[in-house]
């Protein structure tokens, strides 16, 4: 069984992390690295270790120098993790300390001054261990930076009102089988957990060969309207239904897979990110749900967990009410038959003006409508005589 390296990922991203900087000093130059993949190895001798991307440098730069230190992050010192990160923080200054001959940063929950003990190979990264030398910790009561599924957490905060959103959906969901009330509660909510400018909902159509826009959320005017109907071959969100994964990125632009006309739409209108995520009913996939915003602002491995949450409800939402729905067309059919065929014919109508450019679906199409036509004019006469 071969494992996606994505949901490796993803699935690592699950298990909450501290944050570091690696600081090390060659000549006059003082270099900075944040890691996460950080851990003790040994009490006798001390021993600690961290993890360099082969494409990295660090791990030449640290063999060159034979010292450095692991500077342990409180939550006050975010900027300085992305800005180690390689994305410098416009205006900050950086305050290095000199601790037994190593730069270190100032105000750390903790520092470990190292001597290079060895060098491994680890797949794509090194891994690298170091002696502990010596070691500060912070005399105030600082809380921890942490890092939880691809972004910078305070779990406990987040994490409540993840659950208080998500019981307002529940509710709703539980209360009310109008449309409009609950998709109006999923858009709010979703807002809250999920930043967006866009947010819509698309379902399989019954032949499972295209997509309609159920109902749709934007701030913008050239949103595909409700009931606008896609191939699936033709948006991103098709590809998300065909293949039953999330798709996710922050560059609609330079992502091959958005060249559909209704993908470039969005990003015509400037729209860069993007998440899509299938919609699951009794382990089918009905349609997706997909979010959108523009700005500098990324989207995260947390964004699409709480996406993929809210994709599990909207499917249980569909579900309670097409169950609602075929009850009550089922009770339609025994006490009026007429009606429930001119519904069927109805439909048939719609899947022949589906299909119009097609003209062996079609004439399948008009065929079915005219049997239906002719056994509800049966069932009048039936009636009259």
């Amino acid at each position: 069984m071969s494992v996606d390296p994505r949901n490796f990922r993803r699935a690592m991203g699950l298990f909450a992390t501290g944050v570091t900087v690696i600081t090390v000093r060659v000549g006059d130059t003082v270099h900075g690295m944040t890691a996460n993949a950080v851990t003790s190895v040994s009490l006798d001798p001390l021993l600690i270790l961290f993890c360099v991307d082969n494409r990295a440098r660090m791990a030449q730069i640290i063999k060159e120098a034979g010292r450095f230190a692991i500077n342990v992050l409180s939550e006050r010192q975010q900027a300085l993790s992305s800005h180690f990160s390689g994305r410098p923080v416009e205006g900050l200054e950086v305050d290095f300390l000199e601790t037994e001959g190593v730069p270190t940063l100032a105000d750390n929950l903790a520092t470990f001054v190292c001597t290079l003990d060895r060098i491994y190979d680890g797949g794509d990264h090194r891994v690298i261990f170091g002696r502990v030398d010596a070691l500060t910790r912070a005399t105030d009561a600082l809380s921890p930076l942490l890092y939880y599924a691809g972004t910078y957490r305070q779990l406990e905060q987040q994490q409540r009102e993840r659950l208080e959103a998500l019981d307002r959906i529940g509710y709703a969901i539980a209360s009310s089988l109008d449309v409009s009330e609950i998709f109006e509660t999923f858009a709010a909510q979703a807002a809250q957990l999920v930043p967006h400018e866009a947010i819509s909902v698309t379902l399989l159509s019954e032949d499972g060969r295209s997509l309609e826009r159920f109902a749709l959320a934007a701030a913008t005017s050239i949103a595909p309207r409700a009931g606008e109907r896609q191939l699936l071959d033709e948006s991103v969100a098709g590809l998300v239904v065909r293949e039953g994964q999330t798709i996710w990125t922050n560059d609609m632009a330079s992502d091959e897979r958005f060249r559909g006309e209704n993908d470039q739409r969005w990003i015509a209108e400037g729209f860069r990110h993007f998440i899509s995520t299938p919609l699951r009913a009794r382990e089918r996939v009905i349609g997706s749900l997909n979010i959108l915003k523009r700005g500098d602002a990324s989207y995260d491995e947390a964004d699409v967990m709480v996406a993929e949450q809210i994709a599990n409800q909207i499917a249980i939402f569909l579900d309670n009410m097409y169950q609602h729905e075929r009850i009550r067309r089922q009770t339609i059919a025994r006490e009026h038959p007429l009606i429930q065929l001119l519904t069927d014919t109805l439909h048939a109508l719609d899947d022949a003006e589906r299909d119009i450019h097609d003209q062996e679906l079609l004439s399948v199409s008009l065929q079915r409508a005219r049997s239906l036509a002719q056994r509800a004019l049966s069932t009048v006469e039936s009636g009259a005589s």
